[in-house]
């Protein structure tokens, strides 16, 4: 049984999939399985949520890993910033550029474009919407200078 004093040092508690919890204490997280062992202690800056496949992303010191629901690290890149998995791909940002990757961390798309921006789309087969994303190459010192 907990403590009093270790259940009042916990700032947030959540369910992130697949029986595990992320916990809270002094700005940073840890994750626990589902008998509240601890499998990471708290010392990330954050615990993304679990997706449907069973992977997700823990920050460190300000670089993402990709995680499977068995404790292994995917990939052995860490990137600046990451998005969601959509159709086994994801945006990831290195270096200050922007790609993408596969689960395994190979790169699908070069690493090469400034920004991008989430662009909701409806398709009009299907039933659910999907997600688009607009990607901004990086731009040379011509177009800059004509204002691209």
């Amino acid at each position: 049984m907990k403590s009093k004093k270790i259940k009042s040092l916990i700032e947030e508690e959540e369910e992130i999939g697949f029986g595990f919890r992320r916990k809270r204490i002094n700005n940073r997280y840890g994750l626990f399985d589902e008998k509240d062992r601890m499998v990471f202690p708290c010392t990330f800056l954050y615990i993304g949520e679990f997706d449907s496949d069973g992977y997700l992303w823990l920050n460190y010191r300000n670089k993402c890993r990709l995680m499977d629901r068995n404790g292994r690290f995917c990939q052995k890149s860490r990137f600046e910033r990451v998005g969601s998995f959509v159709d086994g791909l994801c945006w990831v940002k290195k270096k200050g550029l922007w790609g993408r990757i596969d689960r395994e961390g190979n790169t699908v798309t070069p690493f090469i474009y400034q920004g991008i921006h989430a662009v909701r789309a409806i398709l009009v087969i299907g039933e659910k919407p999907s997600v688009a994303r607009a990607i901004y190459p990086v731009l040379g010192a011509t177009e800059r200078k004509n204002g691209y």
